[in-house]
């Protein structure tokens, strides 16, 4: 007993010793970091009762409350509309009805030769006549590249390449910021044409064309507003029924191909019967972001630093060996996840940093950004004042490693932030060349709600993770993200594993945390680099 009350009294004075020496506000932040919380979030907003979370659906609703209801028992201010938790906007639904294609006789099959939306309504488009091959359709003057030099498309159908010249030789392109079929088709209209068919490939685009087959013919979203664009057709056709149609005119699509990705390429015709016809049916559904707000002090405090990440995925679909739900566990609850546990971990330290944080999880990311877009277009908070984004969509939860990696760092000096914040952790920055044209070969940079930040000139980054895991043979971490893109990225599949580990997400967390902190209370904007294809606007 007089052992005992010896330990006691010795614990008590050590802790009452350890309890006088001053704790920083950065490790108390640090080390708030809950990884118990992080996997709760997690298997929670991953469960089968969200049903996918698509937007607009109960799955959706419950997501979004269960982030509010966080975001309330943390302490953090709503910021949504009218002093409450969301951020509403209208969401136009498209679904494609009709989608015909034929070149002579010879008929090309939806969802397995090629997919036609109508751009801009829900009623017919039909054309026929012949196509303009314009390589990869894109005209970039900061690249001195112009797809549509001395061609004249009025009023026919264009046909262009998946991707963007830089693929085949960075030298002569380098920015991918219009290489999406979106950006290739207001470019067509723009120039007069009647619409687009985009020649998919997987080396181009990243995804299979089984991506597009299951999911074209579900309905497609977008922000609804007034469409004061020029009405056309806009569409994939696979690579092997596109080789089919060129050879029918006489062309070669290999030929093609390489020709394009030089500078001197000019458009061709392509001369074939073509008939197209495409309708599209059209509602409208609510979409709601979700805000929490962070208060900072003293003069900067209406300066905002952004956390965010998407929580939507892709709902109830078509079933896959029998399951329906695309629960979108690493796309995205894992991202919400950390983005809860790490604005837990900021109200809980009592830290009041100068600027304000900004906590956002963005609905209908998967439907092209289309959450952070409608926050872009009318921000609560002025995106002048709008200091830095950093978004989380899926973190590692494969394994532990000794590096770290974050999509953006060489566009601005938040890199510089993010890369000290890594020393800190013991952690090294920076991938092969390999991992590197991975990154970019799949765009990730554009497909992401930072980008919706970063086109509008507000410095961000994408936290993305290691590739060196400890204890794992050299290119396990890209070979797992491979096996993870080709059978479970936007499948039912994409849901809990039993062998996830959460070493690797406690460090990239901690990273994360270092960062925002280190930018709330930095004294001076973040700035984009000079070379970057992004600047403030």
């Amino acid at each position: 007993m007089i052992r005992q009350l010896f330990v006691l009294t010795g614990l008590v004075i050590g802790q009452a010793a350890h309890a006088q020496q001053p704790v920083g506000p950065l490790t108390r932040i640090v080390s708030g970091i809950n990884l118990k919380a992080f996997e709760s979030h997690f298997r929670y907003l991953s469960d089968d009762l969200m049903e996918g979370r698509g937007p607009g659906t109960r799955g959706g609703r419950l997501a979004a409350n269960y982030i509010a209801t966080q975001f309330e028992r943390m302490g953090l201010r709503p910021a949504g509309q009218d002093s409450g938790w969301f951020q509403p906007f209208t969401l136009k639904a498209d679904q494609v009805v009709r989608s015909e294609l034929t070149a002579g006789s010879e008929q090309f099959a939806p969802g397995d030769d090629q997919a036609l939306l109508l751009w801009g309504g829900d009623t017919v488009q039909e054309y026929r006549g012949p196509a303009v091959f314009v390589g990869y359709g894109i005209v970039s003057p900061e690249n001195h590249w112009d797809d549509y030099a001395d061609a004249d498309v009025r009023g026919k159908l264009v046909i262009a390449l998946a991707g963007n010249p830089g693929q085949v030789d960075s030298t002569l392109f380098k920015s991918a910021s219009n290489s999406n079929r979106i950006a290739k088709t207001q470019e067509a209209l723009r120039h007069g044409a009647i619409g687009v068919l985009v020649i998919h490939s997987r080396a181009a685009t990243g995804y299979p064309w089984g991506n597009i087959s299951r999911g074209w013919f579900h309905e497609s979203i977008a922000l609804l507003e007034p469409d004061r664009r020029p009405r056309g057709i806009s569409g994939w056709i696979r690579d092997s029924a596109a080789a089919r149609l060129l050879r029918l005119a006489g062309l070669d699509l290999s030929t093609l191909m390489i020709s394009s990705a030089r500078a001197n390429h000019r458009a061709l015709p392509v001369n074939l019967d073509l008939s197209v016809a495409t309708s599209t049916r059209v509602r409208t559904i609510q979409g709601r972001n979700v805000l929490g707000l962070w208060p900072g002090q003293g003069p900067t405090a209406g300066q905002i630093v952004v956390l965010g990440g998407h929580y939507d995925h892709l709902g109830i679909g078509s079933p896959v060996n029998g399951d329906s739900i695309y629960n979108g566990t690493e796309d995205n609850a894992n991202g919400i996840a950390a983005l809860l546990v790490t604005a837990e971990a900021f109200a809980r330290s009592g830290v009041v940093p100068r600027r304000s944080v900004l906590f956002i999880a963005f609905d209908a990311e998967e439907e092209g950004l289309l959450g952070s877009q409608a926050y872009v277009r009318a921000p609560i908070f002025p995106l002048a004042s709008t200091v830095a984004m950093l978004n989380l969509d899926g973190i590692n939860v494969y394994a532990k490693t000794s590096d770290t990696y974050a999509l953006g760092l060489d566009y601005s000096s938040l890199g510089t932030v993010f890369r000290n914040a890594a020393r800190v952790e013991g952690l090294t920055v920076g991938i092969s060349a390999d991992e590197e044209k991975f990154l970019e070969d799949q765009h990730f940079f554009n497909r992401s709600d930072h980008f919706s930040f970063a086109d509008a000139g507000v410095p961000s980054l994408f936290v993305w993770g290691g590739y060196k895991a400890i204890g794992k043979p050299a290119g396990w971490m890209q070979q797992k993200l491979n096996e993870y893109l080709s059978t479970r990225y936007h499948q039912p599949a994409d849901e809990m594993q039993d062998w996830y580990s959460f070493e690797g997400s406690a460090a990239d967390l901690r990273v994360l945390a270092r960062t925002l902190y280190a930018v709330a209370m930095a004294p001076r904007f973040p700035a984009w680099n000079p070379d970057s294809p992004f600047q403030r606007k």
